[in-house]
């Protein structure tokens, strides 16, 4: 049996992890439970990435021959 992750939201609603939609709504007919909405939400390529790795978002900037400013005027 697959590993289900569920998280509820304050507004009432709650994400199922690890399970698809299709099953959900069967479970929730067998028990006379009413869902409102039901949809499906695959993550974007860039939210995989760092779900796989565990990396996190870095950005690094560097300035390279630009003038020197005095008192905030070039």
């Amino acid at each position: 049996m697959p590993t289900v992750e569920v998280t509820q939201a304050q507004d009432g609603s709650a994400t199922l992890s690890g399970v698809d939609a299709a099953r959900v709504g069967e479970l929730a007919a067998d028990v006379a439970l009413v869902l409102h909405e039901l949809a499906t939400r695959t993550a974007s390529l860039e939210e995989a990435f760092f779900e796989a790795t565990g990396a996190t978002e870095e950005y690094v900037g560097q300035l390279r021959n630009a003038p020197e400013t005095v008192g905030g005027i070039r």
